[in-house]
């Protein structure tokens, strides 16, 4: 069995399709009387009150006006929340203008604190240098002076030519008989001139003359 298609054609006025066209008017029949009509608002589920110009007077989004307003609280918390870490920065900024101060007064009092000090220190070494130093030279004149009283004390032993007898160094009875036992050897001997000076001599005993000779 064959089945056809009718295709009509129908001429359309576009100006016919308008804004009141499109619009259901069975939703709109309710609400459109001169009564005051309400309506539930299908975003908040309120019953709202239809306002003296219909439903063309009703606000274009409810939704939106709501978040608007939650926005301009959240500015205004903004708002607030920058003027706030704005003064804590502000007193930071003091605060630490203030420590740095503190700090830095604080260092120079340990930095005078220590430099006085350190001059202290450097003076009382140097006095006990200066005082050390005048007992060391004390020292130094007395074995100077002991030294050129030694010096005197041996040249006078050295030029001396006689004994505790008078007689020519080594010549006498008895020098002679000592150093006749020494003979060839080298003899030291306390000195006969000065014997309370402690200086001792030294002599050579000649093999020849049996006569001893001051080295």
């Amino acid at each position: 069995m064959n089945t056809s298609t009718l295709i009509e054609t129908v001429n359309i006025n576009l100006e016919d399709f308008s804004e009141t066209f499109l619009t259901c008017s069975t939703c709109l029949y309710t609400y459109d009387q001169n009564d005051a009509l309400s309506l539930r608002c299908p975003m908040c589920r309120e019953v709202c009150v239809l306002p003296a110009g219909g439903v063309h007077a009703l606000p274009a989004a409810f939704l939106i006006n709501q978040l608007l307003d939650v926005m301009q609280g959240r500015l205004r918390a903004l708002d607030q929340a920058h003027v706030c870490v704005s003064q804590e920065i502000e007193q930071l900024d003091k605060n630490v203008d203030k420590i740095v101060d503190q700090i830095n007064g604080t260092f120079q009092e340990v930095s005078n604190t220590v430099e006085n000090r350190r001059r202290d220190l450097i003076e009382s070494v140097r006095v006990r240098r200066d005082e050390k130093r005048k007992v060391l030279k004390d020292q130094i004149e007395a074995i100077t002076d002991e030294k050129k009283k030694l010096a005197k004390m041996a040249v006078a032993c050295r030029t001396s030519s006689a004994c505790q007898g008078g007689n020519e160094w080594g010549s006498c009875a008895s020098c002679s008989r000592y150093w006749k036992r020494k003979r060839g050897r080298i003899m030291v001997s306390t000195c006969a001139v000065c014997p309370e000076s402690g200086l001792v001599i030294a002599g050579v005993v000649d093999a020849k003359t049996n006569k001893a000779q001051l080295a």
